[in-house]
């Protein structure tokens, strides 16, 4: 149905390239030839600035040039057996920021930068809320509110782990007027957070 959200089907091969982000130029952890699964670390730096890259699927490594790196899919995307659910929640900021900074995260704007560096500094500005945009780019778009819909847990666990780890005293997650369906599903699911209906100007 319109809410669901589903798997893309398997691909052939992938060609995942070094340069993803704004952070310190990455090098391959991984040479042609080698086993991979989905969550393997294939490239990372040693500057805190990078934050390394996974293979999005399991197969074999077959290329490696000083852009990307090509891996042939068994087609099967077997999880990286070393990914094992977390469950203890860091208590600090820094490991909090430790852990984005390991999964690859960085923000979505126009000139991707490392998460972890966007938290460390709106930990330093004192920042006193964090804002989760949940509203779309484009009138007809609609993977803000499916993923609302379909995960709204996990949305409310990462919205605290990501006021934790800037070190704000709340979060808001900004839903558009004509998505009311994924407040109600994000109230149902909350652990003891506050959510409140602010009316803006467009």
């Amino acid at each position: 149905s319109s809410t669901q959200i589903h798997p893309a089907p398997p691909v052939r091969f992938v060609s995942i390239r070094l340069h993803q982000h704004l952070g310190a130029p990455l090098e391959p952890c991984v040479a042609v030839g080698d086993r991979v699964f989905a969550g393997t670390k294939i490239a990372d730096a040693e500057s805190r600035t990078a934050v390394p890259i996974h293979s999005s699927v399991s197969g074999r490594v077959s290329g490696i040039d000083p852009d990307s790196i090509l891996i042939v899919s068994d087609e099967a995307n077997v999880r990286d057996p070393e990914i094992q659910m977390r469950t203890v929640i860091p208590s600090t900021p820094g490991a909090i920021a430790d852990i984005v900074r390991e999964a690859g995260i960085v923000d979505l704007g126009p000139r991707p930068f490392p998460l972890h560096h966007r938290l460390a500094e709106a930990q330093s500005r004192g920042v006193e809320r964090v804002i989760l945009n949940g509203c779309e780019s484009e009138p007809f778009l609609t993977a803000d509110h499916l993923l609302m819909l379909n995960h709204p847990v996990e949305i409310l666990k990462g919205a605290e782990l990501i006021r934790r780890a800037a070190g704000a005293g709340g979060a808001v997650i900004a839903i558009e007027r004509n998505k009311l369906e994924a407040l109600e599903v994000l109230n149902s699911k909350n652990y003891h957070l506050k959510i409140d209906l602010v009316h803006t100007q467009a």
